[in-house]
């Protein structure tokens, strides 16, 4: 669970794993270094291994729920 103030950027990174994202409230979001995009309240995302993701909030603080697949069977 992750907690963004109102206009906080969270770091750039590279997923290590693959991952759902799931906006507790509105979010802006890029992948690959794209457009960033407006995502509402329960978008679930899906970040592949590897894709270079950013996070951030707007006016109003972000909250958002991860889930990473560690390894797979």
């Amino acid at each position: 669970l992750t907690l963004l103030a109102p206009y906080t950027r969270f770091p750039d990174f590279i997923q290590p794993y693959p991952s759902v994202v799931l906006p507790l409230t509105d979010g802006e979001f890029t992948l690959e270094a794209g457009d960033w995009s407006r995502r509402r309240l329960g978008t679930a995302l899906h970040y592949p291994a590897g894709s270079h993701f950013a996070v951030r909030s707007t006016a109003r603080p972000l909250m958002m729920l991860w889930a990473h697949l560690l390894q797979s069977r």
